[in-house]
């Protein structure tokens, strides 16, 4: 079995005279595929970790506001007022 890559194109020319949107497909899946794997790494910050460098004060001294609240329709917010909020 004889199998032999030819690397003219259409017009007989040898070189790379293919269409110009093969080389952005190319691209655009190369990134798709560093996106797609980069999607996989852990979390840069954790949940339950320090958010400021007063959060190790607040939690001692139990003034420490949750980072999530959950709202009436049963979805997950940032608890922004109770963080902003200065502390009593």
């Amino acid at each position: 079995m004889n199998v032999s890559i030819s690397c003219r194109t259409r017009s007989g020319k040898a070189g790379s005279d293919g269409a110009p949107g093969e080389a952005a497909a190319l691209v655009l899946v190369l990134v798709m595929g560093l996106v797609a794997l980069s999607g996989c790494a852990k979390p840069l910050f954790q949940d339950n970790g320090d958010r400021s460098q007063y959060d190790r004060y607040d939690r001692v001294r139990s003034i420490y506001a949750d980072p999530y609240v959950f709202d009436a329709f049963g979805q997950r917010r940032p608890n922004l007022r109770a963080r902003l909020l200065p502390k009593k």
